[in-house]
């Protein structure tokens, strides 16, 4: 019964399951990158960057989630009901696939926005939690303190950027794939392979 009941909790991380070539560098590769890279400028910058406290780079992420977690439920809400032609057909170009099956655009769109809007009230209440134990976890932490902080501040710093990166596709999808003629090809979409 536990289990059933996490699986219906978790359900929007399906999203993470749904596989497509251009997808993986979205979700994995690119955000990995940006995370890695910041994570480096932070670790070697002159000037102390503020993790954590009031005008912190956590107050600024948690600030826009505030906002960006009611867009993403208002949007999953819309696109869900939203009625147009074609936006239950199987995608365009290559498919992206959920379980070996091509997936229509709406089930797409409504996975991506459950998916962000769950990673964004993960993110918030991880960024408030860490704010409110940092002093905890440095008397808990203290031979590996440097390596759990350096490595936290890699995966936050991931995960904003997976965020960031989702919510530009999703942008995408609202602005231009959703409304356009599902029988014209995305422009960045790429051949289909016989």
């Amino acid at each position: 019964m536990l289990l059933a009941i996490l699986r219906k909790l978790f359900k929007p991380l399906t999203y993470l399951r749904i596989k497509h070539k251009q997808k993986f560098y979205i979700d994995w590769v690119l955000p990995a990158i940006i995370g890695a890279v910041l994570t480096a400028i932070f670790v070697s910058s002159p000037v102390q960057i503020k993790l954590l406290g009031q005008g912190s780079l956590v107050s600024l992420v948690n600030g826009l989630l505030q906002i960006l977690i009611g867009f993403f439920v208002a949007s999953l809400a819309a696109v869900a009901t939203f009625q147009r032609e074609g936006l239950d057909d199987v995608m365009v170009g290559k498919a992206p696939t959920l379980k070996g099956d091509k997936i229509t655009r709406r089930q797409f769109v409504c996975y991506m926005f459950g998916y962000l809007a769950l990673v964004s009230i993960a993110l918030y209440f991880c960024g408030g939690l860490t704010e409110l134990t940092i002093g905890l976890l440095k008397v808990v932490i203290t031979e590996k303190y440097e390596l759990f902080k350096y490595s936290s501040i890699f995966i936050y710093l991931s995960v904003v950027a997976n965020l960031i990166l989702t919510t530009m596709l999703a942008l995408y999808y609202l602005t231009d794939r959703i409304v356009r003629d599902n029988t014209v090809s995305p422009v960045l979409a790429e051949p289909e392979q016989e």
